[in-house]
């Protein structure tokens, strides 16, 4: 009980502290997580140590999912086990000598040119509060099942909005959730929500499954629900997907945290041809290399590269802007893939088991044929991203930072922003 109101006190001083958030799931933070006190409620019987394992085994590698939970509700034989967990989180930002009209730091939204009197702003937000509901059920003759449901209010009037909704057995994740592309556990470290532009973090309806072939090595493949992004003309038009996207990957892992991952991504374009009156497939492909690299317990170094064709709507700052595919303009009807690619390198320093800093630059570029440019196309984009954290206690964290980006057209018009912001945060 003693403990209860300790958790619910530590809570409410969120005002007067600082939070953790999920931004450094390593090896490290690992051990953290198996040291943390967790409360079971209803698991008199059972071997708390073996429960809490059981969620260490089972937590979120994405960094925007909370950490693990303190408190757990428990069937008195341990088969069902339900957490409530979440996270607080307040930022501040100002933007100078050029602005992004968005809380957070989109660099495809740079506006190529700057009205006089608005080029600096400050943004003040909580809405990427998230909250999260996960239930582990291990019945003997099926094994663990994982179900996980998080949302954020980052929607109009402060509405919650779903970020997953899966469940997990037997190596399978049927569900809403990360695409298998992103490699969540090389993502460096941000304050900003968005984070390094050249990521393929999008979500997507899917069914995936995931093998350890060896303690070191490890594939996956997944069928995702296709969602692509084109530019249409008037000889041509969208049509309903009917194939699936083929993600999949194989990984290298090395026991201190260590790995190499090498993904590839299959996709099927579709699309309606007005001029001959029937629907045409375009074959969308990508690949990636990606990984961490741990150097002793100070320095970590992160990096990803991706390229391919038909692929843009899988890098977060192509996304929605239509670059998949483009219509012919020397061939009536057909439509061309986009050739585009992406990359990043991070490195983060460890001063001390609770202070870090981290520093990143990405970038992003496609590479149309000349007569399927126009003056306003997207080029290129470069994003560039400083920061300090603090982990004041076991689940309150402190953060500042600093993001440069810019923008380029194909009319080689540019314009750049700058943002410096602050945040607070407490996982409960």
């Amino acid at each position: 009980m003693k403990r209860t109101k300790k958790s619910l006190l530590c809570f409410v001083g969120i005002l007067s502290s600082f939070g953790i958030s999920a931004l450094a799931q390593d090896l490290q933070e690992t051990e953290i997580y198996r040291n943390k006190d967790m409360i079971f409620i209803g698991a008199e019987d059972l071997d708390k140590d073996s429960l809490q394992a059981m969620f260490v085994e089972a937590r979120e590698l994405d960094k925007r999912e909370p950490s693990m939970p303190s408190v757990v509700f428990s069937t008195r034989d341990g088969i069902l086990n339900f957490a409530i967990g979440g996270y607080v989180k307040f930022t501040t930002s100002y933007d100078f000598d050029g602005i992004i009209d968005n809380n957070d730091f989109i660099t495809n939204q740079i506006p190529m040119t700057s009205i006089d009197g608005n080029r600096e702003q400050l943004r003040m937000d909580a809405s990427k509060s998230t909250l999260s509901f996960k239930a582990i059920a291990n019945p003997q003759n099926v094994g663990k099942i994982v179900t996980y449901i998080s949302a954020d209010f980052r929607v109009q009037n402060n509405m919650l909005d779903m970020h997953n909704a899966y469940i997990s057995m037997k190596g399978f994740t049927m569900g809403y959730t990360t695409s298998t592309f992103f490699d969540e556990t090389a993502e460096p470290p941000t304050i900003d929500f968005e984070g390094p532009n050249s990521m393929p973090l999008i979500r997507h309806t899917q069914i995936r499954f995931k093998h350890d072939i060896t303690n070191n090595f490890s594939f996956a493949l997944a069928a995702e629900m296709p969602m692509f992004s084109a530019t249409y003309s008037k000889s041509n038009r969208s049509a309903k997907q009917c194939i699936p996207d083929i993600p999949l990957y194989f990984q290298y892992s090395l026991n201190n945290g260590t790995h190499f991952r090498a993904s590839g991504l299959f996709r099927d374009l579709r699309y309606y041809d007005e001029i001959t009156e029937e629907s045409e497939n375009k074959f969308g492909w990508g690949a990636q290399f990606s990984g961490v690299a741990n150097f002793a317990s100070k320095v970590k170094f992160y990096w990803m590269g991706i390229y391919g064709r038909g692929i843009s709507n899988y890098i977060q700052d192509l996304n929605g802007l239509g670059l998949d595919l483009v219509a012919d303009n020397e061939e009536p009807g057909n439509m061309k893939d986009i050739p585009a690619y992406s990359w990043y390198a991070g490195l983060r320093y460890n001063f001390s088991p609770t202070f870090f800093c981290s520093a990143t630059y990405s970038q992003v570029r496609v590479d149309p044929d000349k007569d399927l440019e126009t003056p306003k196309m997207y080029k290129f984009s470069q994003y560039i991203v400083g920061n300090l954290f603090w982990n004041v206690t076991q689940n309150c964290q402190m953060g500042i930072e600093y993001i440069y980006g810019s923008k380029e057209n194909m009319a080689d018009e540019s314009n750049h922003a700058n943002r410096a912001q602050m945040m607070v945060l407490y996982n409960f």
